[in-house]
């Protein structure tokens, strides 16, 4: 759904039970939230973009999983992240 921007920066989606946004661009943005999906609580990891009407909306580039999945894809990020910076001490 899209979203109005306001000047204080922009705003969580409508449909979000939970969200944490992370500028990217002044036009672009990564939104992480936890939103309902066929009745299911669902992780979701979007790129948004600011379209020319002044509003927020959703890329395709992006993921959706259960929640069940959170915590494994978590580590196994912190877990390439501390191999990518270990392999970067070592250059």
């Amino acid at each position: 759904m899209p979203q109005k921007a306001s000047p204080a920066g922009p705003q969580i989606h409508v449909s979000s039970l939970y969200a944490k946004e992370f500028p990217q661009t002044d036009t672009q943005k990564i939104v992480v939230d936890v939103n309902s999906y066929t009745n299911r609580a669902r992780l979701d990891v979007r790129t948004w973009f600011l379209g020319d009407d002044g509003l927020w909306h959703p890329t395709r580039k992006g993921v959706q999983m259960q929640l069940e999945l959170v915590e494994r894809v978590a580590q196994a990020m912190v877990d390439l992240a501390e191999q990518f910076l270990q392999a970067a001490k070592k250059e």
